[in-house]
């Protein structure tokens, strides 16, 4: 985890993590959480209810399935505002190939 703060943005890999810096950049009061695979989602919920939980969390978790049960699993079980970002990148399998699919058409 990189930061602290009302927002925290989680990602399901460090590339992910490494474009959405590129293109939004480092944002103050915001926590950023790279688990580089879902199956460590519950030591996510773990962190965050050992330390304060934001206001708002927003999911930038790969269009598969795995990442369609760990944004269930996590909107289920925090009980704050959680945001599918997934619906940003639709048709792409996750953020950094939609990503790359626009810098390749340029």
């Amino acid at each position: 985890m990189l930061g602290r703060g009302n927002t925290a943005i989680v990602f399901e890999g460090f590339i992910d993590f490494l474009f959405h810096l590129q293109i939004y950049g480092y944002l103050p009061d915001t926590a950023y959480v790279v688990m580089n695979s879902v199956s460590i989602a519950e030591k996510v919920l773990s962190y965050f209810a050992s330390n304060s939980l934001p206001q708002r969390v927003e999911l930038w978790l790969d269009n598969d399935e795995a990442g369609k049960r760990a944004t269930k699993l996590l909107q289920d079980q925090l009980h704050t505002a959680v945001i599918d970002m997934s619906p940003a990148y639709a048709g792409y399998g996750d953020v950094n190939d939609c990503l790359q699919a626009k810098n390749n058409r340029v």
